[in-house]
């Protein structure tokens, strides 16, 4: 069959989330595509990495060069599988990608279409939607659809920053990583790590809860340092003031901008996207960069938790501050689920009899700390001083878009964002 750049390429990842990928494309997709008489070509996943290889194929029967549309029908990880198979085309080809979620947590399609927004597009198509057949008409299925109408509608989809990391070591190896979700060190990757030895027996999102548990009261020890070639120089959130700001570490000097700050752990959670602002439908981990959603800035927003900030755990007695330490970061982190809400949380300014309670947009400094810039080197330091009472973890682990990797001994992992190709690169119907 020739393939021309009209066809729409399906992807489709049988296993992804309920491994009900197939199903849909047979019972929904497929019968409004041919309802509308648009050609398509289906392509089903085999094993790990095989998006990127089916990727590969479309972009050769391209005759590498246009615009190529593409449906993903998995999840983040299938559409970073095929994200990084076509890293490779150094811009040939403009991807204009098409989203279906039917992955475990769906992290970009939840922050294109928030859950609690979604009835707002809903109205928008429902002249489209009147005309398709009506088992696609399921309030579920309908926000399943939701990329898919607007490439129907002809809405100009929305360019995806793609993150580039470098991991180095001393000898001069380096690996190349792609991402387009998140990058992550810390809590999130630990967890990362310990929830896929739980995915067979807990398959959806709780397995990630358990693993938090399991790592919630260790220290990563490391540095970091940012950088930003604008004038603003790099930038940190206060939230008392809901603006963004010279850093803290800065704010007492006569400089008017920093670009380039270093940052000394230990660290609990380091965590960075430049796309999301959740993880999972109601984990709104990274609010602050949804205002970056659908119009591109070149932004890395940076979100760290430096726990001996606290005194609630610096000054705990050392048999308890691995309990405190867990309890603060469920405290902290759970606030993500009442919409992101942990970026307002301010450390308390008071010694009330020691309890050093947490204030929402207080005097105090911020709990987590949230930056932007547009790069960034993290360099574990695997510090030998480390704090009586508290586990360390690994410093060294780095989350891709859930795929995991290490950074060699005495080596770093270094950060930017991929440069806007002209008008190439990944687009999504958004």
């Amino acid at each position: 069959m020739s393939i021309t750049q009209e066809t729409l390429h399906l992807i489709v990842n049988p296993v992804s989330g309920h491994g009900k990928g197939v199903e849909f494309v047979s019972q929904t997709i497929v019968p409004i595509l041919e309802h509308l008489s648009i050609s398509h070509q289906i392509y089903t996943t085999t094993s790990p990495g095989d998006a990127g290889n089916i990727g590969k194929k479309i972009l050769l029967s391209s005759q590498n060069e246009g615009t190529v549309r593409v449906g993903i029908v998995g999840g983040d990880g299938t559409f970073h599988e095929f994200m990084e198979g076509e890293c490779v085309s150094d811009g040939q080809v403009r991807w204009e990608v098409i989203l279906f979620p039917h992955g475990t947590a769906n992290a970009l399609y939840s922050s294109l279409f928030p859950p609690a927004l979604t009835p707002s597009p809903l109205q928008s198509h429902q002249a489209l939607i009147e005309t398709l057949p009506s088992p696609s008409h399921s309030e579920e299925t309908l926000y399943s659809l939701l990329s898919l109408f607007s490439y129907l509608a002809k809405t100009l989809p929305v360019y995806l920053p793609i993150t580039q990391t470098t991991l180095s070591s001393p000898t001069g190896a380096v690996e190349q990583l792609c991402s387009h979700v998140v990058l992550s060190t810390s809590l999130h990757a630990a967890i990362l790590e310990d929830s896929e030895k739980l995915r067979e027996s807990h398959p959806g999102t709780e397995r990630f809860k358990i693993a938090a548990q399991q790592n919630a009261s260790k220290l990563f020890y490391a540095s970091v340092t940012l950088q930003s070639q604008s004038n603003l120089g790099v930038e940190q959130w206060d939230p008392r003031k809901g603006d963004w700001g010279l850093p803290y570490t800065i704010k007492n000097t006569t400089q008017p901008s920093q670009r380039e700050i270093t940052i000394e752990g230990p660290f609990s959670y380091f965590l960075t996207t430049s796309t999301v602002d959740r993880l999972e439908p109601q984990f709104v981990i990274s609010p602050l960069t949804s205002s970056n959603q659908h119009e591109y800035q070149g932004y890395l927003y940076i979100t760290i938790i430096r726990p001996l900030r606290d005194r609630f755990i610096s000054q705990a007695q050392p048999e308890d501050r691995k309990d405190k330490l867990a309890k603060r970061a469920f405290e902290v982190v759970g606030q993500a689920y009442s919409n992101g809400n942990h970026v307002n949380l301010t450390l308390s300014e008071e010694d009330e009899l020691r309890s050093f309670g947490l204030e929402n947009k207080g005097k105090g400094e911020p709990v987590v700390e949230v930056f932007r810039c547009d790069s960034f080197e993290w360099i574990p330091t695997n510090d030998q001083r480390k704090v009586e009472g508290l586990d360390s973890g690994n410093e060294r682990l780095v989350c891709a878009d859930g795929a995991l990797h290490t950074i060699p001994q005495g080596g770093s992992a270094k950060v930017k964002l991929e440069d806007k190709k002209n008008g190439k690169n990944f687009y999504v119907f958004a």
